[in-house]
């Protein structure tokens, strides 16, 4: 999605109220230049890792630390705490998040 774009889609959303929606439309389109990379960092994973967090997606943020690791990036102290924090949100336990 080219930004000019995006940027019209949530200039729509916060003219019709409907801010909350505009934040899904950025989270998708973040979450798309991300899978696009050609290579990834602790940065980048760490940052997909803690937005899904932010929006409760806790499953699919420890789903992609499994897939960090399958692709041998080390984890940092960032990675875990947002790890962490969507297991707190999402109602999962700890130990759902340190088996991951």
């Amino acid at each position: 999605m080219k930004l000019s774009s995006l940027l019209s889609v949530i200039s729509a959303c916060a003219n019709l109220g409907t801010l909350d929606k505009a934040k899904w439309v950025d989270f998708d389109a973040s979450r798309d230049v991300f899978e696009k990379m050609p290579m990834r960092n602790v940065v980048s994973w760490s940052s997909m890792i803690n937005a899904f967090s932010m929006y409760g997606e806790a499953s699919d943020a420890l789903m992609l630390f499994a897939r960090m690791k399958q692709e041998n990036v080390e984890p940092n102290e960032v990675t875990f705490v947002g790890g962490l924090y969507g297991c707190s949100h999402s109602g999962l336990l700890v130990e759902e998040g340190k088996n991951d």
